[in-house]
């Protein structure tokens, strides 16, 4: 069985080739550090991961849903839980769809890495026009700090989103 991903074009679908060509446009463009908002550390929050030695094509999914818990746009990820990701999701549904708000639970660390992409890659720049939003229960573990700044509850027009319709999809889909 040939192998898919980043490492072998000749089975990318176009989507992963667009995918792979806008993580070679941003690679330049690390955030510095870890994944750290407060006293929490995450995996999640990164723009590079090397390839694991698991023995598996994918590593997981990523996922966008509207606020009714409606999946729009998804896609395997190859090399962990990058930026890249959610920034092609993003810029998919940006292009595609009225997108008010921009939801993930790793918005503090997101959307600063998004304003400098914006400023080496000019053509994302609608894409900063979408308001960050964190989800409220994936706030609880960030800072107070982040939490009021990011937070769902404290963004106007969001009104009693949650934020955490992809956790609802997501526990959807490890059934199927």
């Amino acid at each position: 069985m040939a192998k898919k991903g980043l490492d072998h074009p000749q089975a990318q679908t176009a989507d992963e080739l667009e995918l792979e060509k806008l993580t070679a446009d941003v690679k330049e463009m690390e955030a510095q550090g870890k994944g750290v908002c407060g006293t929490s550390t995450w995996a999640a929050a990164r723009e590079t991961s090397k390839k694991t030695n698991i023995k598996c094509d994918e590593e997981g999914v990523e996922v966008a849903v509207c606020r009714h818990s409606l999946l729009l746009r998804g896609l395997n990820m190859y090399r962990g839980q990058i930026f890249a990701y959610p920034l092609f999701l993003q810029k998919e549904l940006a292009s595609k769809r009225n997108c008010q708000f921009f939801c993930t639970d790793i918005m503090c660390r997101y959307w600063p890495y998004l304003e400098k992409v914006v400023k080496a890659l000019p053509d994302l720049k609608n894409l900063v026009q979408m308001k960050p939003f964190l989800s409220v229960m994936h706030a609880k573990g960030h800072s107070t700090k982040c939490e009021v700044q990011w937070g769902g509850k404290n963004q106007a027009g969001a009104g009693t989103t949650l934020g955490e319709e992809v956790e609802q999809v997501n526990s959807c889909l490890v059934w199927h």
